[in-house]
């Protein structure tokens, strides 16, 4: 049977949850920066913390995905404990990572040697990297319910409760560290974001309790058992394409710290991504809209019509988000952002301003990216994405190499943040491209089905 139209404000709610979660992350890393740049030793704090949080985060690339797995191959309790087994062994091999890292030389290398950090930046980078390899498994945890919540209940208190308590969380924990200030002061981060995620996982994993778990059946109603090649199928190809997006920031950041003046530019880094990804990165979760509707090739074609309301829909999102970045970026309210919000110095205020004005324009890329993969994922062809990592991860390598040569006197954060556009926009011209050519043929078999013998 046919399905009429999604009524506008089931994709408001369902959007908004999911784009709360993302907003929260960046609030929480502006407040953390805002308790950071109020410490003594702020700048070599920010530098150190930037640095072991790409890192991190670029561990959370083989778990990010999770969200899309939770949403299209979790339908029993069965499939629900594979799948968290599987998290739980990517988790521990990027706890173990994180540990080598802190303790080994390798994390000399890393650190000290190719991104040439100071001794005390470089021990602190080392600290926060120790006390956040958890991090990753808890943030996978977290993801993995979210998306069966969405898919199971399409509710959104759950996920906005969620959210409320890891911002207010890693907030008290700000507040507390600035009247009680550590003896490092790498901690502060450190442990805001670590408690932040366990709250966060925590709520989440009660809502599941609450709502999901006396509702989903004990096996596979279709008795077709989730194996690790099926896992592997649908999540390996997110899993590569997140890994090049994780990869491409600390490919920055290494090309940054290198150039003369790396640790302020690192330091400015800090700021410009959450502040910028802050009015950008909610476009990102308009990729579960579809999924949570549409769960096979069939489905999309029966329900026709939501899948264009579902694209429209996020066009106009995209252009919502635009507006915002030129309202903030362009104004100045910039300013006031970096400087009394988060407390910035006025040469980091300075230094960060032009940045951040490139970096509004990102938005038509990750709109255009978003719906791409939207559809993608509904069909369960994550494969058809996969490339498109060599090409982000090309165009940042060959924007870091070229465009120190196009603006010899441009400061290395302007640098880095053309390289990051660069990749962006290339990744959203191949994924649109093939998502194109794939649905024209999809359509195209649907349409002329061949004749039966």
């Amino acid at each position: 049977m046919d399905r009429g139209p999604v009524p506008l404000s089931t994709l408001v709610h369902l959007l908004a949850s999911l784009a709360t979660t993302s907003m929260v992350y960046d609030l929480a890393e502006q407040v953390v920066n805002a308790g950071i740049a109020r410490g003594e030793h702020h700048v070599e704090t920010l530098a150190a913390f930037a640095l072991a949080h790409q890192l991190i985060l670029w561990m959370c690339s083989f778990t990010s995905p999770l969200e899309y797995a939770g949403m299209m191959l979790v339908d029993s309790c069965e499939s629900r404990r594979k799948l968290l087994y599987y998290v739980s062994l990517f988790g521990l091999s990027a706890w173990m990572l994180a540990l080598t890292l802190a303790l080994t030389p390798l994390g000399h290398l890393v650190i000290n040697d190719l991104h040439r950090r100071s001794d005390d930046v470089a021990d602190a980078t080392r600290l926060a990297l120790l006390w956040m390899g958890l991090y990753p498994f808890l943030d996978a945890v977290a993801r993995v319910h979210r998306g069966i919540l969405v898919k199971q209940t399409k509710r959104s208190d759950i996920i906005w409760l969620s959210s409320l308590l890891d911002i207010g969380t890693q907030t008290a924990t700000v507040f507390y560290y600035m009247h009680f200030p550590p003896q490092q002061p790498i901690w502060l981060p450190v442990v805001a974001f670590v408690a932040g995620v366990s709250v966060h996982a925590t709520c989440l994993l009660l809502g599941y309790w609450m709502l999901v778990a006396n509702h989903l059946p004990a096996r596979p109603a279709k008795n077709e058992s989730m194996t690790l090649t099926s896992f592997l199928k649908f999540s390996g190809p997110l899993c590569i394409v997140q890994l090049a997006q994780r990869s491409s920031r600390p490919l920055i950041n290494l090309s940054v710290s290198r150039l003369p003046g790396g640790t302020t530019s690192l330091a400015v880094l800090g700021i410009v991504y959450p502040v910028a990804h802050f009015g950008y990165g909610w476009i990102n979760n308009a990729r579960s809209l579809m999924p949570a509707f549409c769960t096979d090739r069939e489905d999309l074609l029966r329900l026709a019509p939501v899948v264009r309301q579902i694209s429209r829909f996020v066009v106009g999102c995209g252009v919502i988000s635009l507006a915002f970045q030129l309202a903030l970026l362009y104004t100045p309210l910039v300013d006031v952002v970096v400087q009394q919000w988060i407390g910035a110095s006025p040469e980091l205020s300075e230094a960060a301003r032009l940045p951040l004005r490139i970096f509004a324009f990102n938005t038509i890329p990750v709109t255009a990216r978003a719906i791409a993969h939207s559809w993608c994922t509904a069909m369960k062809e994550t494969k058809l994405i996969a490339f498109s990592a060599a090409y982000r991860f090309g165009a940042v390598t060959m924007g870091l190499l070229v465009y120190p040569f196009c603006w010899p006197d441009a400061r290395g954060a302007v640098i880095g943040i053309l390289a990051l556009i660069s990749g962006f926009s290339a990744e959203a011209a191949y994924v649109l491209h093939r998502c194109y050519t794939i649905r024209r043929q999809f359509l195209r078999a649907a349409s002329h089905p061949p004749a039966k013998l």
